[in-house]
């Protein structure tokens, strides 16, 4: 079963201690992400896919954020400074541990 941002935000309040402190920060990332007005219940995911937070995260939609993230970086090229590079290394590592935790909650559901 893929879960939805929702199921995932209900998961780690109620398994708290089963995700990993950067599993739990990556969904609570982009589940406040959703909640800001101008995003309409939607998130980024990998910073580049509109998703809405009921919308089941598939592997097809994984690998399709991946691969709009690596065209984004292919077109535009790398970071201009240090500051545009932490956040690409930062948005990847939310990104990791979001799938990581999809993963956990798949395994603790099947």
């Amino acid at each position: 079963m893929d879960p939805t941002l929702n199921q995932l935000k209900t998961f780690i309040d109620q398994q708290y201690s089963i995700c990993s402190f950067e599993q739990r920060n990556s969904i609570t990332y982009y589940y406040n992400q959703s909640m800001q007005t101008w995003c309409s219940l939607h998130f980024y995911l990998h910073g580049q896919l509109k998703i809405h937070i009921d919308t089941p995260i598939t592997e097809e939609i994984i690998q399709l954020s991946i691969q709009k993230h690596n065209d984004s970086f292919a077109k535009y090229g790398g970071p201009c400074n240090s500051m545009e590079a932490a956040s690409i290394q930062n948005n990847i590592i939310t990104f990791n541990s979001f799938v990581s935790a999809i993963q956990t909650y798949k395994i603790h559901f099947n």
